[in-house]
């Protein structure tokens, strides 16, 4: 009895395998970022965030759209045009922006999960 060949898979069939799976990890990403939006909108008080920033920094744009997407307060100054917080910048001896200080603590680069599960622990 002889077995079927096994037949090798066309390139179109792999090209719609690859992009259901892509397409599925940003769905279930975007799902848990909207989820973190939504606790972290919840649970942040004013004066809990803030954020030093830069006014060329993406990094921090990024960071601004999101919180303002996800109805986080955060409270932001600019090293360019404050010099108050020009001097936390470098109190933190970071050598770039941002800088998100969550009830206080500084924390580099923008992470919203960081960012929560900070704001849970204190």
């Amino acid at each position: 009895m002889k077995l079927p060949a096994l037949r090798r898979p066309s390139l179109i069939g792999l090209v719609i395998v690859v992009l259901l799976a892509f397409g599925g990890t940003k769905a279930w990403s975007s799902y848990q970022r909207g989820q973190v939006g939504s606790k972290l909108a919840q649970a942040v008080q004013p004066g809990d965030i803030q954020m030093v920033s830069s006014t060329t920094c993406g990094v921090c744009q990024i960071a601004k759209r999101w919180f303002e997407t996800n109805e986080v307060r955060v409270q932001e100054c600019f090293v360019e045009l404050d010099a108050d917080c020009a001097a936390r910048l470098k109190a933190t001896g970071q050598p770039g922006v941002p800088v998100i200080f969550v009830k206080g603590k500084p924390q580099v680069g923008f992470d919203p999960q960081r960012v929560l599960r900070s704001l849970e622990r204190s």
